[in-house]
């Protein structure tokens, strides 16, 4: 499977979705996929491991990785990277609602021992309305 996507995806200028049964096939197919292609123009797109009825957050590394591919899909120019050929996701990644412009938001990057005044990064974040029934 990994060869077929491959041979499609370098024939092809367009992103290549790849979904998955599991979370464990999408990290297995990305690896593998990283054989066949520069690992750089291949990406994981996980879900979130909670599910809607539960008062968790995601993790911080699923919110970032998730936030990266979308990114990189909406500005593929602007990646060190390269642009993505391929973006593997289990089916459960695929049927969570995405927030509309998430991949518009500009990252913001803080170094260790580097300062930068809170409201230089602060200013940075976006603004998010706040839904009344939250209060």
């Amino acid at each position: 499977m990994a060869d077929g996507l491959a041979s499609q995806s370098l024939e092809d200028s367009a992103v290549v979705l790849a979904v998955t049964a599991t979370g464990r096939e999408a990290e297995d197919l990305t690896e593998a996929l990283a054989a066949y292609l520069p690992a750089d123009s291949v990406a994981a797109f996980p879900s979130w491991e909670t599910l809607p009825h539960e008062r968790l957050s995601p993790r911080s590394d699923t919110v970032g990785r998730r936030l990266s591919v979308l990114r990189r899909l909406a500005h593929p120019e602007s990646s060190t990277a390269g642009p993505l050929r391929v973006v593997v996701a289990p089916v459960r990644a695929v049927v969570q609602p995405v927030v509309a412009g998430l991949g518009e938001l500009v990252p913001v990057t803080l170094r260790v021992g580097r300062k930068c005044p809170s409201a230089t990064w602060y200013a940075a974040l976006p603004t998010l309305p706040i839904p009344a029934w939250t209060w």
